[in-house]
């Protein structure tokens, strides 16, 4: 008779009484622990996008109208398409997805409010957005940053653009955006 340590599935959970099984119908119960654990948890575990600008750009998005961040320089990805010219990256799995974004930068003009935003398929994500409304004396350099949990369908096009109140547009620093499993 073999012996192992492996509890039935019938154990007596009170008590702590176990029976023991045959090595076959233990492996068995391990395989099918296995498959349980793998069935809850979420499809997106493991699937993460990375895209980050960090070269000096200014950009259009003044005068109220949104610009999109593109020409990214480098991405780290896994289970999403990206697109460093075009800002744009897709989940091959539809999920929910921990996002932020973040911006150092600084208006065109004095008294500026900068906007950013997450897009998912050109519809502006009020969830992860921000506003920032620089000096009234001098633009200066600001971190700007939002934070989110979002469902992202598969395919879906994921995008970060900003714009300014005022007419000349925002110059930026440093650009990233981050999604990975919630």
């Amino acid at each position: 008779m073999s012996t192992c340590n492996l509890p039935t599935l019938q154990a007596d959970a009170c008590s702590n009484k176990f029976s023991c099984l045959d090595e076959k119908t233990a492996r068995a119960v391990e395989l099918q622990l296995l498959c349980d654990l793998k069935n809850r948890l979420p499809a997106t575990v493991g699937q993460f996008c990375s895209m980050s600008l960090y070269n000096e750009v200014t950009i259009n998005g003044g005068a109220g109208a949104y610009a999109p961040i593109t020409n990214f320089q480098t991405h780290v990805t896994n289970g999403f398409t990206t697109n460093l010219v075009t800002g744009i990256t897709s989940p091959s799995i539809a999920g929910y997805y921990r996002i932020g974004i973040h911006l150092s930068g600084k208006a065109g003009d004095i008294s500026a409010t900068i906007e950013g935003d997450f897009l998912i398929d050109g519809v502006q994500q009020d969830a992860i957005s921000f506003i920032t409304v620089f000096d009234p004396s001098a633009p200066r350099t600001k971190d700007m940053s939002a934070v989110g949990i979002l469902y992202c369908p598969a395919g879906s096009a994921l995008s970060f653009q900003v714009k300014s109140d005022k007419a000349n547009g925002i110059t930026i620093y440093r650009a990233q955006y981050a999604i990975g499993s919630a």
